[in-house]
This record gives C-alpha cells, structure tokens and sequence, in this order.
C-alpha cells in the first residue's frame, strides 16, 4: 500500500514548547499516528555509519486507546529512502506474551514532504494496558530485530481548568509516567469573503512542558497551558481565520521509557546509541493516550 504522509509541520515552533524527547521518539512513531494525525514531519530514520550488525531500525509505539497501532520500520542502511523503495524483506509480528495470540503486521508504505519514503507497519489488534506485547521484526534469511515492552495502567480522563488571561490548568490524575502533552488547533484562514470554498486548513502542534506542578501526596499533575502563546503563535496573516478544533491529548507511558533530556539528540539515534530493540536500533515504548477537547478562547 503507498500513502502520502500529511503535512502536520504548518504549525510554528516556539522555545520551551519543543522537546528532544517527544522530537525524536515521538515523531518518529507520532509520525504514523497523524497518518493519523501527527507523523510526516520528520525524516525517515538513517544512521550516520554503516553498519551490519544490525538489520532493522524500529521507532514507534504501542497505544492501547487506539484502534490501530503504527510502527516505522527500516532496513538499516547508509543511505537516505529519496527514491521509491523495493519491498522491504521482513514479516512484522506483534504477539501478546501474556497470551500467546499474535498478528502479522500490514506494510504500508509512505511518502512525506521532502521526497523521503518510510514503510509503517500496522495492526488492528486490540491491546490492553499492564500488557507486555513483542514485536518481531524477521528477515527471509531468519535474521531479526525484537523488541517487548509493556503497556502503563490506564488512568482517569484529563480535566481542563479554564484560567483568567487564556491560561488554562489540564489536571493529570494517577500516571506515574507522564511523557508528553500536546495541544492541537485546526484552523481554517478564509481567503475571500463570499464563499468558503478557498478556505485554506493549518495545523498547528504545541508540546507543553510535562512537569510543571506534581502533587505526588495525590498523584496529581498540573499542567500550565498558556492559550494566548498559542494565538500569537499563529501566522500574521491579515485575513480572517476560524479555529475549528482544539485538542489536546496526553501520553502516559510504560516502564520501558527512559529520560531522553539526559541524552544527547545524535546518540539516540545512532545504533550505539540509547535502545531497547534485541539486534537492532530504535525504539518502542508502550503508552495510553486520551484526548479531550480543549477549553474555547476567542481567537
């Protein structure tokens, strides 16, 4: 299957509301949920050296509230995917240990902005929190890259709290893993006055900062969140714009997460570098996400 990866970038980037955390682990699976919504912003994965020790790349996660599940898949290799290219030699399994019942992963095969092509594998296989599942990565010739994790406990609905001066409170309850937190606006710039036909959609992505105020005495979390930032973040365009959606959708992660702010942004990416894939690189993490719709400021 081949697809077209959607153009999330439109939105503006601001300091203190980008992470290389989330940059470089999510985006590289978050790529596929914005397929979803959020993926086609960052470049297929590609490692500086060569090196044949290791046969797959895999960078993505398990999200136990979505329906289905995305996983980048590459062959590791020394050169950029800017041409179309041949069918990857590998069968993705993902299996649930606790059970045993396991499924073979689809290949789809995208093209994002730039020219870069990307094989995401996908499932529909239901996934349950506190769950380990393995994902198999296997070459024809019975080479394979692995990699298990396990899913966090799932966790009460995000409250917002509107705030005086568009500043809002998102109240995070019982997660112990708080990994991202990001606040999505679709906004629509009409460019004439009399029809809505030419109305031009931009999305715009803000990361927030995940540890503003705790009450571990509650198992609480505050996140700040500044909607006026957010406003005049938005391009100065002089004409009219309607903002048609705001999300905003939290991440709570599994114990196989670790602190990526320690890490240098090169070192995770390289083979040698930070991983939890058994004859690969990469990374896959388990999570639970839950989206709610964000409190409505004027624009």
């Amino acid at each position: 299957m081949y697809r077209t990866g959607a153009a999330c970038c439109s939105g503006t980037k601001r300091q203190g509301y980008s992470n290389s955390v989330s940059n470089i682990l999510f985006t590289f699976a978050f790529s596929l949920f914005t397929l979803i919504t959020f993926a086609a912003c960052e470049e297929p994965f590609n490692p500086i050296q060569h090196n044949d020790q290791y046969p797959f790349s895999i960078h993505g996660y398990l999200d136990a509230s979505q329906d289905t599940n995305w996983v980048r898949i590459t062959a590791v290799r020394d050169s950029l995917f800017l041409e179309e290219p041949a069918p990857l030699d590998a069968v993705v399994t993902l299996e649930h240990i606790e059970s045993g019942e396991s499924a073979v992963m689809n290949d789809s095969l995208f093209r994002y902005e730039g020219g870069y092509y990307a094989h995401n594998y996908w499932t529909d296989m239901k996934l349950e929190p506190e769950q380990s599942y393995k994902l198999t990565v296997q070459r024809s010739d019975g080479v394979e890259s692995l990699a298990t994790v396990t899913l966090p406990p799932d966790y009460p609905l995000p409250q917002i709290r509107p705030g005086r001066f568009n500043r809002d409170t998102l109240i995070v309850n019982n997660v112990q893993r708080l990994v991202d937190v990001r606040v999505l606006y679709d906004v629509y710039y009409h460019w004439s006055e009399l029809t809505t036909s030419e109305d031009v959609l931009q999305k715009f992505t803000f990361k927030q900062q995940v540890e503003t105020l705790s009450d571990f005495q509650h198992n609480q979390r505050r996140i700040m969140i500044n909607v006026q930032f957010h406003l005049d973040a938005f391009p100065l365009i002089p004409i009219r714009h309607t903002i048609k959606k705001n999300e905003i959708t939290v991440f709570s992660a599994g114990p196989d997460w670790i602190h990526f702010s320690d890490l240098d942004e090169n070192l995770i990416s390289l083979p040698e570098g930070a991983s939890n894939i058994e004859g690969g690189s990469g990374f896959l993490i388990g999570v639970i996400s839950k989206t709610i719709p964000g409190s409505q400021h004027p624009p």
